[in-house]
């Protein structure tokens, strides 16, 4: 935290009145949802294979658990194993094979003959038909057993690679064999119609991977082969992680979202080109309002670059919802977040290494959930949940390119809005565990100070690092630290933000790092104080000069000297008391040395340098307090000002209105070496009347005492 400054009551109610007027309210969005019924299950057993229609896309009930498993079934089918008992008779073929005698008749209503392939590597057999509504199509579809189609191949040669990358190459236990089950002991790959890509399901302690016929009509990818081929790709590197899963954590209900994280990352891993996760991740946009979101008539962009449209683009995905928790497994509305938060999985095998994806699933059992085993992992890997998960976040909206190696096929994470009205309160209601917003600070005129306060609610844990860009798309993190675990107080002032400043634009996230807390609220304030840069010209010899601005807290003449000069300079800064007549000196002579002192705006210090140079300070306006003025020197600060020229003989008329005080104002011409002096002469003002420039000293000589003397009573 920076030193807080004092701020004139004037200011603050002035300050208040107009946030009066500039309150805005950020209400809670849509909460996941974990409600289920029997007769929802059933109906959602039902649509599995439903031939009649795709219902897999909509609710079909007026239930909170909507049908959303248009890709992977797998959590379905793992709802029906954990409540065999709510599911009717005609529904309980899905807690078995496909081949089992008994329940065949489900999968294959038509009775289609079933043949097989087994894979050259001998890892899989593959049950497909040519015939019926299971029937796979193209070329090798001639009704010869001998003659394996196309479609099957090359379906066993993707569940072949993957094979070898999950447990080959990355090194994951491989499904034990199953014994004679499917006909032997290879894992085994059924080919049938459904509503969705695909699903692992467990018989006897043995999974069995369900796969669609064609995936005519599926999503859209950028695999090289066409987007079939792709889903095919995807859907066997993806169910055949899950059934790698259930050898870890036994399927731990608690642990699904994780699940489809990974599974979605391992596609990636093992199909790199195919890029089907970013229908998970939204499309990016162009931002033609600057509101940091996706606005109907905004044109949006398909992930190979074309132009989509202009309207049509799916709100429903990852990148427009981090208000939704990191462990939520879908809400009506999100109904595919577990999908993208494969950025979850990506991140952490990014900065720590794939093999953090395995170590968790290690720690994952049938007692240990998902988030305890993270946590625990990031431990192990020296790191914590915390800091983590506010990197993961900062790095969503900055999408490090070393981080996210895509990047460029993402869009911009949703903001809540893009604010440029100061000052601002935006009350944060409702906000999930392991949630967040991004809030857009648009940048004002001029150079200025940004001060940010938070205020959470008490005993809440709140996170609020604050990003701030620069004009070539470079970037600074600073974090607002919480001085009370309690109070959850905290401020961070933050220099050189606007269109003449440093940064020209911020966004706030505010995390709640609640593992288990929702709805924890947040109020924001943010206000602006003004930022200035003062060019000083110093000539060789000496310089009577002024800090005419704040420079971020006391400042010592040592500070000031080491910080704007080096030891080859021959530096003096000279500060003058007027109450004890003593001169105080401080100098770089081959190092710092004298009698210290603290610089204060309002004064005037005499300076000598060997050389002539430019010193540029940066700092912000100091609050304007009366000066008294003592009989005999005083060495005063130069007036900052916005309004006219501030001259010497106005200066005199404001010190001795009725002319009745001897008084002169005095300053050090540096380039010709001379004092300039403006005074009474009979009742007149006279000598030199000068302007009083920002930067410059001035001293004010006074026959009598002024106490509580203000340059602005000029005005």
């Amino acid at each position: 935290m920076k030193t807080k400054y004092k701020i004139q009551i004037v200011f603050m109610l002035a300050a208040f009145l107009f946030l009066l007027f500039s309150i805005q309210t950020i209400f809670s969005e849509e909460p996941a949802t974990n409600t289920i019924s029997p007769a929802s299950l059933n109906q959602w057993i039902s649509a599995i294979f439903n031939r009649s229609q795709n219902t897999n896309r909509r609710n079909i009930s007026g239930d909170q658990y909507p049908i959303i498993y248009m890709k992977c079934a797998t959590p379905l089918i793992r709802l029906a194993l954990t409540h065999p008992d709510w599911l009717a008779p005609e529904n309980r073929f899905v807690l078995h094979r496909p081949d089992n005698p008994e329940y065949i008749r489900y999968y294959s209503p038509d009775g289609q003959t079933s043949w097989t392939y087994d894979t050259p590597e001998g890892n899989f057999k593959i049950h497909y038909s040519e015939t019926g509504d299971n029937a796979v199509s193209g070329p090798g579809v001639d009704g010869i057993l001998e003659t394996i189609p196309d479609y099957v191949i090359k379906f066993g040669q993707y569940f072949e690679d993957s094979w070898r990358h999950e447990a080959d190459i990355l090194g994951y236990y491989p499904p034990a064999p199953d014994g004679t089950y499917g006909g032997d002991s290879r894992f085994d790959i059924y080919i049938l119609k459904m509503n969705y890509y695909g699903y692992t399901d467990i018989e006897n302690g043995h999974p069995f991977i369900v796969v669609h016929n064609n995936y005519i009509g599926f999503e859209s990818n950028l695999d090289t082969e066409g987007s079939i081929a792709g889903n095919m790709k995807i859907t066997a590197a993806h169910e055949f992680f899950h059934a790698i899963q259930y050898g870890y954590d036994d399927w731990n209900n608690n642990c699904i979202w994780w699940e489809e994280n990974t599974a979605v990352w391992m596609e990636d891993e093992v199909f790199d080109l195919v890029d089907g996760y970013l229908n998970y991740l939204g499309n990016p946009f162009d931002d033609l309002n600057n509101n940091l979101q996706w606005d109907a008539g905004e044109p949006w962009y398909k992930h190979d670059g074309s132009l989509g449209d202009t309207s049509g683009r799916d709100a429903g995905v990852w990148f427009e919802a981090p208000h939704i928790s990191l462990d939520t497994r879908y809400t009506s509305t999100f109904d595919r977040y577990e999908y993208g938060g494969v950025v979850w999985a990506k991140y952490l095998a990014a900065t720590f290494g794939n093999e953090i994806i395995k170590h968790i699933f290690t720690i994952t059992d049938y007692d240990t959930d998902a988030l305890p085993a993270i946590e625990q992992a990031l431990q192990d890997y020296g790191s914590n949940l915390v800091e983590t998960f506010t990197d993961f976040r900062i790095n969503v909206l900055t999408l490090d390119p070393n981080i996210f190696e895509e990047h460029f096929k993402y869009p911009l994470i949703r903001h809540k809005g893009n604010y440029g009205n100061y000052p601002l309160i935006l009350d944060l209601g409702d906000v999930s565990h392991l949630a967040c917003r991004y809030i857009g600070l648009k940048p004002p005129e001029g150079n200025k100070k940004l001060v940010i306060d938070v205020d959470g609610q008490d005993y809440s844990n709140f996170g609020v690092p604050v990003v701030l860009f620069n004009e070539k798309g470079g970037y600074d993190v600073w974090h607002i630290e919480i001085d009370n675990y309690i109070a959850q107080t905290g401020r961070i002032e933050i220099n050189s933000f606007g269109t003449e400043g440093l940064y020209k634009s911020a966004s706030i996230i505010p995390i709640n790092l609640s593992k288990t807390q929702n709805y924890r609220s947040l109020l924001i304030t943010i206000h602006l104080e003004g930022l200035f840069k003062q060019d000083i010209r110093l000539r060789e010899g000496i310089n009577l000069i002024s800090i005419p601005m704040n420079l971020g807290g006391a400042i010592s003449s040592y500070d000031f000297l080491n910080n704007y000069f080096d030891s080859s300079e021959n530096v003096h800064l000279s500060c003058y008391d007027s109450e004890t007549g003593i001169w105080n000196i401080s100098y770089i002579d081959g190092m710092t040395t004298g009698n210290p002192f603290d610089l204060d705006w309002q004064k005037g210090y005499i300076l000598t340098i060997s050389n002539d140079k430019t010193v540029q300070l940066t700092g912000d306006a100091p609050i304007e307090t009366k000066i008294d003025l003592l009989s005999g020197h005083n060495f005063v600060s130069s007036f900052i000002s916005d309004q006219s020229p501030l001259f010497s003989h106005e200066i005199l008329k404001s010190l001795d209105p009725n002319r009745q005080t001897f008084s002169s104002v005095s300053k050090y011409d540096n380039v010709s070496g001379k004092w300039q002096a403006g005074y009474w002469f009979f009742g007149r003002p006279a000598g030199k009347d000068f302007i009083v420039m920002q930067g410059e000293g001035y001293m004010i000589d006074m026959v009598g005492e002024h106490p509580g003397w203000s340059p602005s009573d000029l005005l």
